[in-house]
């Protein structure tokens, strides 16, 4: 903070600041009290009046810790009307220091992270009436798997969202699917969670259409010594959105030593997938027929690099 006060003439200008106060440190023993946390951030929130971005990537939004609700106050009484605060992710917890918040419009906070073992859904859907904004969304990695499955959390709209890891939506008709979609602009790449088998979804619809006249089925990618990345992910391109990382299976018969079937079955998904910019497309492909007894291996690597060499 001593640059500051060597500098106060300039802080006016600053649009942009990231602070680091490693939370793991912060309250493990290296700093014992939550004071200076407060006193920094009131601070940087004082002289800095035109501040638009306040990154606190070593910082959580927990529940209970006694720097969140001075912070939060001198956030929104900041003069900037685009100001936003980033925490790392989110921590629940008590409900009583939920409640103690419930007068604080969080329309100014977002966080990088929400994990649903540290936050439960319906924390979450208070939270985000008062308008917390959510970058990421985890929803992967959990024992209980219950919590998983569960859908209902696609019923709420979370602000700022960029990002999903553990989609299920088994249960979701594709028209709320697309309804979730259209309430959240701004998303742009979704991981599957290795449960999902649902058809009806916008990449799915047309990925199959893309394949036409080939029949095709999704299958899940082969990671036995980590099987929560065994799903497939998804992004949007454009208005479009695409598979990304997935593993295809033809189900279509073919003759026995038919090559140019084979030849144009793989050139058909490469046409199906995303360009290799912004995003570069991770496929494993299996037949339902028995190419292997007339297709070497030379024989498909040649096809595979005939069409899929930018992959």
């Amino acid at each position: 903070m001593e640059a500051f006060k060597q500098n106060t003439h300039l802080t006016p200008l600053i649009r942009e600041l990231t602070i680091n106060f490693k939370a793991s440190r912060l309250f493990s023993g290296g700093i014992t009290s939550e004071e200076p946390v407060t006193l920094v951030l009131i601070d940087v929130l004082s002289r800095c009046t035109g501040l638009e971005h306040l990154d606190l990537p070593g910082l959580y939004f927990q529940f209970g810790r006694s720097y969140l609700r001075p912070v939060l106050e001198a956030l929104n009484s900041h003069p900037s009307d685009n100001i936003c605060l980033q925490f790392s992710s989110i921590i629940c917890g008590d409900p009583e220091s939920l409640n103690d918040l419930q007068s604080i419009s969080l329309s100014r906070v977002i966080c990088r992270l929400w994990k649903q073992c540290d936050c439960s859904d319906q924390d979450m859907k208070t939270l985000l009436a008062q308008g917390l904004g959510i970058r990421s969304i985890q929803r992967n990695g959990y024992t209980d798997a219950s919590w998983t499955l569960d859908d209902s959390w696609m019923d709420m709209t979370y602000s700022g969202l960029i990002e999903i890891n553990g989609w299920n939506g088994n249960e979701r008709s594709l028209q709320s699917t697309v309804d979730f979609l259209l309430r959240h602009p701004l998303l742009e790449k979704i991981e599957l969670n290795r449960a999902h088998e649902c058809d009806m979804t916008p990449w799915h619809v047309a990925f199959a259409s893309k394949m036409y006249p080939y029949s095709v089925k999704i299958g899940k990618r082969d990671f036995p010594a980590d099987p929560w990345a065994e799903g497939n992910s998804v992004v949007k391109i454009g208005e479009e959105w695409l598979y990304r990382e997935v593993k295809v299976i033809f189900q279509d018969d073919m003759s026995h030593g038919d090559v140019e079937t084979v030849e144009s079955m793989v050139r058909t998904l490469r046409k199906a997938l995303p360009q290799p910019s912004p995003s570069y497309p991770r496929v494993g492909i299996d037949f339902l027929s028995p190419v292997g007894e007339y297709l070497s291996s030379d024989d498909l690597i040649g096809i595979l690099t005939r069409n899929m060499s930018d992959i």
